[in-house]
């Protein structure tokens, strides 16, 4: 009989608990019907089901609490996303993902969340233009992820945030990218840009004023065929990836440098792990004077580390280079 009393207490006791639960996360909620067809629960707000932005404006003029972690519209017909959208609705993480329809966003929509919005996902939508010069107004942004989107270009100085650490530009048609586009970020540590349209990197387009020692840059799987000697001017990313594009030769003009100060950059860290340039899958020609720094320096641990997974078009590695294979006259 006391086992039976035990069991019926703690039944008792784990039923006060879930109705504490549920009507601490109906606090915790704006009121659901108005709300309708978005949903609330302890996580954030859910807008899955949204049909058309008229419905979006109207849900967040919904009462209640208005402070959420979370906020989710993925897989809508959504077709714009105007200033005020969001009424006087602050969020931490915004996810806006997936809206094959969604050609415009404004992101002053998300105003009220200045001080707050940490994550802040686009990935995927329809969006052939961004209003770049107001991520600035959003200071304790972490995550920008702009990927699957529409974009053509990257303006001169385009991104300006000091607490950005990771920047998603990838699968977007990008053909230029502008002077500075990324300086005024000094603790990026991830920048993608794979399968865009970028055929040349301009001058200055990846100069870096001031960087993370953990920036990394992927280019891998563009259709680069030149780069600028000051393309990557100041600039020492711990890892570039170049790997799979059209480069026939690594100049000396641009890469020599951006290899001393990836080197810099390595001897700031703590870790002891080589800095890379990854330049597999490249039509890379071996032929001429381009070449000739690489083979001076072929035998430099460091270098040679470096550029680890070189590949000349016919298999050579930079170790089995020489100045008369690359057929330059000048002895280095």
């Amino acid at each position: 009989q006391g086992t039976r009393l035990g069991n019926m207490r703690l039944l008792a006791l784990t039923l006060l608990l879930v109705l504490g639960f549920t009507r601490a996360q109906h606090e915790a909620c704006p009121n659901e019907e108005a709300l309708r067809p978005c949903t609330c629960d302890g996580s954030g707000i859910n807008c899955m089901h949204l049909k058309t932005s008229t419905e979006l404006v109207k849900s967040f003029r919904a009462s209640g609490q208005n402070e959420h972690h979370g906020l989710w519209i993925q897989k809508t017909p959504v077709t714009h996303i105007d200033t005020g959208a969001f009424g006087a609705f602050k969020f931490v993480d915004v996810y806006i993902e997936l809206n094959e329809n969604l050609t415009s966003f404004v992101l002053d929509s998300l105003g009220r969340s200045r001080n707050t919005l940490r994550t802040l996902s686009l990935f995927s939508n329809a969006l052939n233009t961004f209003p770049f010069e107001k991520v600035a107004q959003y200071p304790e942004l972490r995550l920008l992820n702009l990927a699957g989107n529409r974009l053509t270009s990257i303006p001169p100085r385009a991104f300006s945030a000091g607490e950005l650490k990771k920047l998603a530009l990838s699968n977007n048609p990008i053909t230029s990218v502008g002077h500075f586009a990324f300086s005024e970020l000094p603790k990026l540590e991830t920048l993608h840009m794979i399968h865009t349209g970028l055929v040349t990197l301009g001058p200055y387009s990846f100069s870096m004023r001031r960087h993370s020692v953990n920036l990394m840059i992927d280019l891998a799987d563009n259709s680069i065929s030149y780069v600028d000697a000051n393309a990557f001017a100041s600039t020492g990313p711990f890892l570039l990836d170049l790997s799979r594009n059209n480069l026939t030769s690594l100049e000396e003009d641009g890469f020599l440098p951006l290899a001393r100060n990836m080197l810099q950059t390595m001897r700031r860290r703590s870790d002891g792990k080589s800095a890379t340039v990854l330049t597999r899958g490249n039509p890379l020609s071996c032929e001429g004077c381009d070449y000739l720094w690489l083979v001076r320096n072929s035998r430099n641990r460091l270098f040679s580390r470096m550029f680890l997974d070189f590949r000349c078009a016919d298999g050579r590695r930079m170790a089995e280079l020489d100045a008369s294979d690359i057929n330059c006259n000048i002895y280095p």
